[in-house]
């Protein structure tokens, strides 16, 4: 039995090893959710860029004319746009960079602009245990179950009944998930920018 507890207590502390050098760390917690709370089912506030989201910017009312950029966020959170300008994204949302935007050419390099900013694809995250984890596009309707079927589904290992979802407002819901296949009304609405975290069952 000693040798027993020792193995897995050795085998938990390599688990949070990977988890710590992949970068997949499981959110805390997680309060369980129950359909008759109207602010779990709500989108969170405004949605924020990410690394990798695609963006499209179209710069117009000005001498040279309209200029329509569409870009892939660098890894590093930033897009170039006209006279090769560096602009730095994440964590902002499409009125934050327009702002930005705007105030870095008017008045310096011209005399008025408008700005328009959208999220070209929005996307949401399934990590942990699923079979393909990564970013998926985001498409209206999406739920907890099928955003794990667009990661073709659980792993043999996942903690299926306390899947973490976690909004873009900091926000964590825990959900079952096989309470979740037996009545839709448990099945969580999936936003953009959510990420799902699938934790490993111990036993």
């Amino acid at each position: 039995m000693l040798k027993l507890k020792t193995n897995i207590t050795v085998w938990l502390a390599c688990l949070s090893m990977a988890m710590a050098f992949s970068g997949c760390q499981a959110p805390e917690g997680g309060e369980a959710y129950r359909p008759d709370d109207e602010t779990m089912r709500t989108a969170p506030g405004r949605s924020e860029f990410r690394a990798g989201d695609e963006i499209g910017v179209i710069l117009s009312d000005f001498p040279s004319g309209p200029s329509k950029f569409s870009q892939k966020v660098s890894d590093d959170g930033q897009i170039v746009l006209h006279l090769n300008q560096t602009f730095s994204v994440l964590g902002k949302g499409p009125a934050d960079l327009q702002s930005e935007i705007h105030s870095r050419y008017v008045p310096e390099y011209y005399p008025r602009m408008t700005v328009m900013v959208r999220a070209e694809e929005q996307y949401f995250y399934v990590r942990g245990r699923v079979e393909n984890d990564g970013r998926y596009p985001y498409s209206p309707g999406m739920t907890v179950l099928k955003a794990i079927a667009t990661a073709r589904g659980f792993d043999p290992f996942a903690k299926t009944w306390a899947v973490l979802v976690t909004r873009l407002n900091g926000k964590t819901i825990r959900v079952d998930c096989d309470k979740a296949k037996n009545d839709a009304r448990y099945d969580l609405p999936v936003y953009p920018g959510d990420i799902i975290f699938v934790e490993r069952r111990i036993i």
